[in-house]
């Protein structure tokens, strides 16, 4: 089977609930050899065969990223620790928004202070997001390599969001950067997509968002807004 076909035969499997599809696509898991961590290793001790989540950081202002993979139970530690509380969602969105900005401004993707702030930061928001409450509902063992993306929007009023997004792979390692570019793009154009969406609502809000050239396509989906990074509202 070749690899786009593959790739269309998990999408539908992963459209699915039925247990044949978590059946799939761990068996296709054991077909691939791991990914390489091209980012921050933070889960220590680890052990052979052990699973991983992932976290990536983007300003879609300039695409900046870091990534960083992480032991699952230290997310869990962190559910355990802050509660459920609705406003603790809120809270800790912005602190990230704050720390996410700090460390693109320093330019530096690997560990420096601001970037390793910058995770610190953005774990909270994931394990109080809904987001991360659904993964462990329909959590499969087969299917454990959590990715977690967090975008940095920029508003045009001088303020920022985030917008959160999971996604689940039968591979092992790191989303390849060509991938996560392609996930960060689909992102963005749902995000901008709907009024109804928090990121939608604060960019109609401010007036719009500045978005990196290889983004700024996706201002067409952004309901009422003005343009961004040169392209008017609507353009093709």
């Amino acid at each position: 089977m070749t690899s786009s076909k593959l790739d269309a035969f998990l999408r539908r499997c992963a459209c699915s609930s039925a247990p044949e599809a978590a059946f799939w696509k761990g068996v296709v898991s054991d077909l691939n050899e791991p990914g390489p961590n091209w980012g921050l290793d933070l889960h220590a001790g680890r052990a052979p065969a052990s699973v991983d989540a992932f976290v990536y950081l983007v300003d879609t202002s300039n695409l900046w990223l870091a990534s960083a993979a992480i032991a699952p139970s230290h997310l869990s530690r962190l559910q355990e620790a802050q509660g459920a509380a609705p406003a603790a969602a809120g809270d800790a969105l912005r602190r990230a928004a704050g720390c996410i900005a700090a460390a693109s401004a320093g330019g530096d993707t690997m560990a420096s202070p601001e970037t390793l702030a910058a995770f610190a930061a953005c774990l909270p928001a994931i394990v109080a997001s809904p987001a991360y409450a659904a993964a462990l509902e329909h959590e499969c063992p087969l299917l454990e390599n959590h990715h977690w993306v967090l975008l940095l929007y920029r508003l045009a009023n001088g303020e920022s969001v985030i917008g959160l997004g999971h996604d689940d792979e039968p591979y092992h390692g790191m989303l390849e950067r060509s991938v996560l570019l392609q996930c960060v793009q689909d992102m963005v154009e749902q995000d901008l997509s709907s009024p109804h969406t928090a990121v939608g609502q604060a960019v109609k809000r401010a007036g719009g968002v500045s978005l990196a050239p290889d983004l700024a396509h996706a201002i067409r989906f952004a309901p009422d807004a003005p343009g961004s990074a040169g392209s008017p509202a609507g353009a093709p």
